[in-house]
């Protein structure tokens, strides 16, 4: 997968990369739990 220069920003900025179709609601909601 290659990350755009917005996604590559967004990382050294948050130290996270957040992809939401990757991740079905129930499991959103046990991650975020």
């Amino acid at each position: 997968m290659k990350l755009t220069p917005a996604q590559l920003e967004q990382f050294d900025r948050d130290g996270y990369l957040f992809f939401p179709s990757q991740f079905s609601a129930e499991e959103i909601k046990v991650l975020s739990d």
